[in-house]
């Protein structure tokens, strides 16, 4: 299986949940932003529409007192000395042609006593034996306020009183009173209305910025599909950049990271292949020459074999470098049908000649997969090989095979002492090695090399281990080499089966 985040698959939604994308966090916080402002804004425009209805009422039932306060100073102007003693005459006069806004009301009281109101029916708390109109008749001056009726559907009262004088005395009092009820209403229902408008801009609002926001950092994800597209083998994918902004910027940033990347890559692909081709020549002169030395003394025999096995490993290790280079090469596989039963039986022949273990078959796939088959059989000899370094004598070794979603797995299982957790990952690693693995002579390029071989093939490699129980690894390649594979995050520790 891959280390690298290039071939991870991206997380779906339920898996990353709702605050995993940046826009997300930015829209949950642009959304704070306009609740609270929404939110403070309410009572406001309450109080604001409130107070408008109070002043345009209080503006009413000032016309109202002021029309008729105009006519009485005209009428007593063009009446008569004896019409100017009958304040009635001109109330029922104005009256006449009056014809009050809604929920105004215009009441008389002449000498205290209640004389005629516009409209007819009275709210109770304005009725002609009430204590309001008794307490207020005997005004001398102009007095306005508002009259408490919580208990009452009518609602406050807004009252306006101007006292009536004919010849320097007080006759009596004109009340203009206006009942919240109505007014209040239409208030709250504009408030209601401002409420309904608010919410849906602002689910327009919270839409068009999804949809803003997600244009904006369009750069983070095609950052983040090309981070996961780079793999070692392609280092060539680049960001767009558009425009001029953080987001360009940013795109510029990775591009010119890629670039050293792909140039340090680079040298040391070169380096590698180089090395290698340059090193096989001296070797093979070297080892031609000592097989050609005649008649060594014991002593020299000694060394002279030593030295051999020395040019016999480096060789190796040449050859190993030079199949890691060539790994990263399109022409790295020679594809070709292979029935998987039969090359399953065929392998387990070839590695029981690695040593004396208690070598079995664990499984058999039925079924065919396209890929190279030295390739596939080299990176099981290599995991033979590893299991018979990490045994001994009599241990148990098996070798299996199985297809399971369109992916064949071959895996090699041992009852060796196991891999500690902290060392799984980095036995993949180029010229790494367990702990347990110091003991032996290899390089540290096996398990890169089986590495490199299941990913050629569009695959992974899958570790289960248990200390001191053994381990398991698996080689795990798709079954047609252009078929879609969901790779696994990590290794499951539920894959090992151990020996019974």
């Amino acid at each position: 299986m891959p280390d690298s985040d290039s071939t991870l698959p991206i997380p779906s939604a339920s898996q990353r949940g709702l605050f995993w994308a940046a826009r997300t966090r930015i829209l949950g916080l642009y959304a704070l932003l306009i609740i609270a402002l929404v939110g403070v804004s309410i009572p406001i425009f309450r109080q604001i529409v409130v107070r408008q209805v109070e002043r345009r009422v209080t503006e009413d039932l000032a016309e109202d007192l002021e029309g008729f306060v105009e006519f009485f100073e005209t009428w007593q102007a063009e009446s008569t000395p004896k019409e100017e003693e009958r304040l009635t005459e001109a109330i029922d006069s104005f009256l006449q042609g009056f014809r009050p806004e809604d929920d105004n009301f215009l009441i008389f009281v002449v000498d205290e006593e209640f004389y005629r109101s516009a409209p007819l029916v009275l709210p109770k708390l304005i009725q002609p034996r009430s204590p309001f109109l008794k307490a207020r008749s005997q005004v001398d001056t102009f007095e306005q306020g508002i009259l408490p009726n919580s208990d009452s559907p009518e609602g406050d009262l807004l009252y306006m009183v101007e006292p009536l004088e004919m010849d320097g005395m007080r006759r009596g009092a004109v009340f203009a009173v206006h009942t919240t009820t109505g007014e209040l209403s239409e208030a709250l229902e504009s408030v209601r209305l401002f409420i309904g408008m608010s919410a849906g801009t602002v689910t327009a609002a919270l839409l068009l910025a999804w949809l803003a926001t997600g244009y904006v950092l369009q750069p983070l994800q095609q950052l983040a599909r090309a981070s996961r597209s780079i793999r070692e083998s392609d280092l060539t994918r680049r960001v767009p950049v558009a425009g001029t902004g953080e987001m360009a910027y940013l795109s510029k940033t990775f591009n010119r990271m890629m670039d050293r990347l792909q140039e340090a890559f680079e040298i040391q692909r070169n380096f590698v292949r180089d090395a290698s081709h340059e090193l096989r020549t001296p070797l093979t002169i070297v080892r031609g020459h000592l097989e050609l030395l005649d008649d060594p003394s014991p002593e020299q025999q000694e060394s002279l074999e030593l030295a051999i096995d020395e040019l016999d490993r480096m060789s190796r290790l040449v050859n190993d470098l030079t199949l890691l280079a060539r790994s990263e090469l399109p022409n790295f596989l020679e594809l070709a049908p292979v029935d998987i039963a039969p090359f399953t039986d065929e392998i387990l022949a070839k590695i029981q000649m690695l040593g004396d273990r208690d070598w079995r078959l664990e499984a058999r796939a039925s079924g065919t997969v396209v890929a190279d088959r030295q390739r596939l059989t080299g990176a099981l000899f290599n995991l033979a090989e590893n299991a018979v370094v990490h045994t001994q004598r009599g241990d148990e070794i098996a070798l299996g095979s199985q297809i399971k979603e369109d992916i064949v797995r071959f895996w090699v299982r041992d009852t060796g002492p196991g891999i500690e957790p902290r060392e799984r990952e980095r036995i993949f690693q180029r010229f790494a090695r367990g702990a347990e693995a110091l003991k032996s002579r290899g390089s540290g390029l096996g398990l890169a090399i089986v590495k490199a071989k299941a990913e050629a093939h569009g695959g992974w490699v899958e570790l289960s281990s248990r200390v001191g129980v053994g381990s398991k690894f698996a080689i795990a390649i798709p079954l047609e080499p252009n078929s879609k594979t969901t790779m696994p995050r990590k290794r499951s520790e539920e894959a090992f089966r151990p020996a019974p």
